[in-house]
């Protein structure tokens, strides 16, 4: 008789063991899911902390810029006169009001920097900066005809592009580097190099500088006459182009905001942009604080644009501070946040007013 055959022993994996087994692995997955939303957010983090890194100095180099030229009037140096001005605006208002007012807007004499305190969106400042084009056409003759407002300028190959950028009704600064005189270009400048400075018309609502006109010129002779020839070794007396180099700042809704229907405030960071005389440069500028100093020596007053119209002090400005904050545009992190940064700078002004030595009259 055969003996019975023994049962073969088994071996597997138990319910227990199967359910301990994805436990494991689930929280394995887990981890690797954690660690790849962490990786994710980081690396947006990242992008919009470098983003507005390179906002900061675009920023920052385009204001220091314009905010350090502001005030430049070609070669003369912003002096307050003792005996007498070395310095003139002989621009006056006379579209209505007080005939002879100078305009701020155009009184670029005096309005080399001009702003306004909590005006713009999210209670922000704005502020504008005025100068001189860099390039500039030399007087062409000695003797200026004060009897017509005229004068022959240089329009050779060599001055040319130059030339070319002067229109009528704009504000320009005739100068010979010891003394200058603000004025309203009253005629279309001709092929001829001559260009008119007529003390009569006034500059129509249809142009920038509406309602301006220009005051005697009878001081113009005396400065820019024969004493002041080529011929003796003096500087020729050149013009330069006022107006069209001023910049105004200021924050609004940005293009991207205005497509999408939002609003550029406290809750919409990411919509509000810098804009630069009307066209938009940055976006994510939802903050933009604007203080100014002035004073001498080490005693300098430091106060908003509504102190300073107090003060009186727009011709005394020698440093700007901003304050601007940033939002990382399209770089939200997973929890919804804004990536947010603010930055202080600080302009100083190179053509700010200084007192004149004591002179004789000329």
């Amino acid at each position: 008789m055969l003996a019975p055959k023994l049962a073969s022993k088994q071996s597997g994996v138990g319910l227990i063991e199967l359910m301990v087994s994805v436990t494991i692995g689930m929280l394995i997955m887990a981890g690797v899911v954690q660690l790849y939303l962490t990786s994710v957010e980081a690396q947006r983090s990242q992008e919009g902390v470098s983003r507005i890194q390179e906002n900061m100095r675009y920023s920052s180099a385009k204001l220091t810029e314009e905010g350090a030229t502001s005030g430049y009037l070609g070669c003369i140096e912003r002096l307050r006169g003792s005996e007498e001005e070395l310095l003139v605006n002989l621009l006056q208002y006379s579209g209505g009001g007080a005939a002879g007012a100078p305009v701020p807007a155009v009184d670029f004499v005096r309005g080399n920097v001009e702003g306004s305190e909590g005006q713009g969106v999210n209670n922000t400042d704005q502020v504008a900066f005025s100068h001189a084009t860099a390039s500039a056409v030399p007087m062409q003759q000695a003797e200026l005809d004060v009897s017509d407002g005229s004068a022959s300028f240089d329009n050779s190959d060599n001055y040319r592009e130059a030339y070319n950028q002067f229109r009528q009704w704009d504000v320009a600064v005739l100068t010979n580097c010891q003394r200058a005189h603000v004025l309203l270009i009253t005629d279309p400048p001709d092929g001829s190099g001559t260009i008119q400075f007529q003390a009569g018309p006034t500059a129509p609502a249809s142009s920038a500088n509406a309602g301006i006109s220009n005051m005697n010129r009878q001081v113009l002779h005396r400065y820019y006459g024969q004493q002041y020839s080529s011929d003796d070794g003096s500087l020729r007396a050149s013009l330069y182009k006022l107006g069209a180099a001023r910049k105004s700042y200021e924050v609004r809704l940005s293009q991207r905001g205005q497509r999408s229907g939002a609003s550029c405030d406290s809750d919409n960071p990411e919509y509000c942009a810098l804009y630069r005389n009307g066209d938009e440069i940055l976006e994510g500028v939802s903050g933009f604080k604007v203080r100014y100093g002035w004073g001498e020596g080490d005693l300098k007053t430091y106060g908003g644009a509504n102190d300073v119209n107090a003060a009186g002090a727009w011709d005394s400005i020698e440093r700007i501070e901003l304050q601007i904050t940033l939002t990382a545009p399209d770089s939200n992190s997973l929890n919804g946040d804004n990536i947010e940064r603010t930055f202080n700078q600080v302009i100083m002004m190179r053509n700010t007013f200084r007192d004149a030595p004591l002179m004789g009259g000329s």
